[in-house]
């Protein structure tokens, strides 16, 4: 079976479309065999987004450096593993890369992720990193299906490939358990 779904996970400096994105995780999958075709996480330069206009949101950037522990995440969130930001424009190119292989792209929740991650490609270059028909809530199908999230696998720390990888799993367990194999062939 071929890995034909993206799930993308983001951090962000704010919940408006328009908002800093920290760091970006993401997998291509499939949700029957639960194989993975391929994985990564980056970090984008925050000035660089500054600069094209995009948002920090106070509340949000208080919340992410409230404690130590806080700001330590904060901390791998500008730079996972220690590697440098990408630029605005690879990391769109490097989500585009992947996007293009993939039938459906799952963010979570309705205007977050993918909503955030096509108003940077708009305000950066003017055009969408995937087509919009791709987009897919993981929030809403797992509230569909698993309303009390009993088959949710235990939660990553704002790691967005973690998190990534947490939500495709869960999505496997929901669709073995409700035997949804059909819509994903």
């Amino acid at each position: 079976m071929k890995e034909r779904d993206l799930m993308i996970d983001i951090e962000t400096l704010g919940t408006s479309p328009d908002s800093v994105v920290l760091s970006v995780g993401m997998v291509r999958f499939n949700p029957v065999s639960l194989s993975v075709a391929e994985a990564h996480c980056f970090s984008i330069n925050i000035q660089a987004q500054l600069d094209i206009g995009r948002k920090i949101d106070g509340d949000t950037l208080s919340w992410w450096v409230g404690t130590p522990e806080q700001a330590l995440m904060l901390r791998e969130q500008i730079a996972p593993s220690g590697t440098p930001p990408l630029d605005i424009e690879k990391a769109l190119s490097a989500i585009h890369s992947v996007a293009k292989k993939a039938h459906r792209i799952w963010g979570n929740g309705v205007g977050f992720d993918n909503t955030i991650i096509h108003s940077l490609g708009r305000d950066f270059a003017a055009f969408d990193v995937w087509p919009y028909w791709n987009d897919r809530c993981f929030r809403t199908f797992a509230r569909l299906f698993d309303p009390e999230a009993k088959l949710r696998p235990a939660r990553a720390d704002h790691n967005p490939l973690e998190d990534a990888k947490l939500q495709m799993r869960w999505m496997a367990a929901i669709v073995e358990q409700h035997g949804l194999q059909e819509l994903f062939t």
